[in-house]
C-alpha cells in the first residue's frame, strides 16, 4: 500500500513538472524580420487625416489588433509599402488605405488605394489588388504579409506608426449612456 502511495505520487509529481515542449522560446529565437523591414521607407503623403474607427462591442476582441497604421515594412525588403486599417466589422469585413512607393522593377508607381479586405476563420486579413493576393497575419508587434500575383511572390513585416494605438471597444452601457 505504501509503494502504490509513492508510485502515485511520483507520477502527481512528474505531471506537475515543467513542461519542455510548451516552453516559450527563448527572445533571441523569435523573429525579427529583419529582411523584411526598412525604417527609412517612405510610401505616399495623405493630404486628409484618416480616423481609426473604435469598434463596437460586437467585433471580435482578435480583430481589433489588426486596427491602426502600420509602416516600416518593404516586400522582400525593397519595396516599400503601409496600410491604415481604419475600420473593422464583426463579420470580418476591412476598410484600409494600401499604399506603395514605386517599383522600378516592376515598372509600379507609387500608390494608394481604398481598399477592402476580410479577416478569416484563421485570424488572416485577405484581400486582393488586380490579380494580385496579399494575406497579413499579427505576430507580435508585426503584421507579417505575403503579396503573390504575376510579378511574382513577395513578403513583408510592419510595425505600427507613430505609436498608433490599438482601439478598444468601450461596452455597449457606455455607448448608450453617451447618446
Amino acid at each position: 500500500m505504501k509503494r502504490l502511495l509513492i508510485a502515485a505520487l511520483c507520477v502527481v509529481a512528474a505531471a506537475c513538472g515543467p513542461d519542455k515542449q510548451a516552453a516559450a522560446p527563448a527572445p533571441e529565437a523569435l523573429p525579427t524580420y529583419a529582411s523584411l523591414r526598412d525604417s527609412s521607407c517612405y510610401t505616399v503623403d495623405l493630404f486628409d487625416p484618416v480616423t481609426i474607427k473604435t469598434p463596437g462591442p460586437e467585433v471580435p476582441a482578435q480583430y481589433h489588433g489588426f486596427l491602426g497604421e502600420w509602416g516600416g515594412g518593404a516586400w522582400n525588403g525593397k519595396w516599400c509599402h503601409d496600410l491604415v486599417i481604419y475600420e473593422v466589422r464583426a463579420n470580418g469585413e476591412v476598410e484600409l488605405l494600401s499604399m506603395h512607393a514605386p517599383n522600378f522593377d516592376i515598372n509600379h508607381p507609387p500608390t494608394v488605394f481604398k481598399r477592402k479586405a476580410v479577416i478569416d476563420i484563421n485570424n488572416t486579413l485577405r484581400m486582393a489588388a488586380g490579380f494580385d493576393r496579399m494575406v497579413y497575419n499579427l505576430d507580435r508587434q508585426f503584421l507579417v504579409g505575403k503579396r503573390t500575383g504575376r510579378s511574382g511572390e513577395y513578403e513583408i513585416a510592419l510595425t505600427r506608426k507613430n505609436g498608433s494605438p490599438i482601439p478598444i471597444a468601450r461596452p455597449a452601457a457606455t455607448q448608450l449612456a453617451e447618446n
